[in-house]
């Protein structure tokens, strides 16, 4: 049975003043799940806050990057508390609890606000899924917010206690940086996996065009466009951020925001290629059906061709008159077999030469 999706709370928001509250997503966690992690190159503690428990909030710490990771966005009054000790702008919490927010990076006098709409993990491989996350970087320290129970980040977490990389060793604005490639690496691996899946494909429809290539063709190109679709903002975004003069990402930064710029305009050419690619192979699943569809029609075609005289021999000598010499013959019935034959022989000879069989 498909499991129901609770209605959308959007439409709450009609009417109400900036930067009102209102989660307008759909709830996919029972309750928020907040980790703490707080580190730098010789040292990092990291801490599972309980929903239950008071909300211990910690202020920066010097020498010290503070990353507060939030899962789980139906809890207004959670975020609220983050933005109140924080001192983040009410409209930046406003577009957290919207979960309908395009990829975006804003400036803000303590901060960057950046939200990325990144492909979570699904139950069905035909199916690309995303969810948003965002993101608030300031002086010391960094807040992820997920929509969905599914850790986006855990590699990242993992590479932090195992000290791998030099994570530990820059500031918060390097941790919004490998954040936001990790969600950008698994744009890659999904195109990648694509382009893979669409090789293997073609191959298939050449030799065995069968319904289900076609399927699979609408998803493939369904899948790209929701790619297109989530990366192409975070492109544009990027662009403008390493054009203009930033409070948080100076210039040793902006050289690894080009790099992850470089990473989001190889994936939307890519997925436009793919694109192609798919719109060929559907011209191609069309092109071989109807070959294969002629193919059958040929030979029913030949095979009527061949017995229409034989069925005028057979009905000819079928009628009911009561004077026919050859039905006194004594060879008459081997005569008329061994004309038949002669019949068949010459069509299927004159076939061949046609190249028709």
């Amino acid at each position: 049975m498909q499991k129901k999706i609770k209605p959308s709370n959007k439409i709450k928001k009609t009417g109400l003043a900036p930067g009102t509250l209102v989660f307008t997503g759909d709830q996919k966690v029972n309750r928020p799940q907040v980790t703490e992690l707080i580190y730098n190159q010789n040292s990092i503690k990291e801490s599972l806050i309980s929903s239950k428990a008071p909300l211990t909030i910690h202020s920066p710490q010097t020498d010290f990057v503070t990353w507060y990771d939030i899962r789980g966005l139906h809890d207004l009054a959670l975020i609220e508390n983050f933005g109140k000790f924080f001192n983040i702008h009410y409209l930046v919490l406003e577009d957290i609890a919207n979960t309908r927010q395009i990829s975006k990076i804003e400036e803000y006098e303590n901060g960057v606000f950046i939200v990325v709409n990144a492909i979570t993990e699904s139950t069905n491989e035909s199916l690309i899924t995303t969810e948003q996350i965002a993101i608030f970087v300031g002086d010391g320290f960094v807040l992820s917010f997920q929509e969905d129970e599914f850790d986006q980040f855990e590699l990242l977490r993992k590479r932090l206690n195992d000290d791998k990389g030099k994570i530990r060793s820059k500031k918060a604005e390097y941790l919004a940086y490998s954040l936001l490639d990790m969600m950008v690496d698994k744009y890659i691996e999904t195109i990648n996996k694509i382009e893979n899946d669409l090789y293997d494909l073609e191959n298939e429809i050449i030799f065995n065009p069968v319904f289900r290539n076609k399927i699979k063709l609408y998803e493939y190109k369904h899948q790209l466009l929701i790619i297109r679709k989530a990366i192409y903002p975070l492109r544009e975004a990027l662009s403008r951020v390493m054009r203009v003069e930033s409070v948080i990402f100076d210039n040793s930064i902006k050289l690894y925001l080009r790099d992850l710029y470089d990473h989001t305009h190889q994936v939307i050419d890519k997925a436009d290629f793919l694109r192609e690619i798919v719109t060929n192979l559907q011209e191609t699943y069309s092109a071989e059906l109807n070959n294969k569809t002629n193919h059958v029609i040929r030979v029913l075609t030949i095979i009527s061709t061949i017995f229409i005289p034989l069925t005028f021999v057979v009905g000819l000598y079928g009628m009911n008159f009561k004077y026919m010499p050859e039905l006194d013959w004594q060879y008459g019935y081997y005569y008329c077999l061994g004309f038949m034959g002669l019949l068949f022989i010459c069509f299927l000879y004159y076939f061949k030469r046609k190249k028709w069989l």
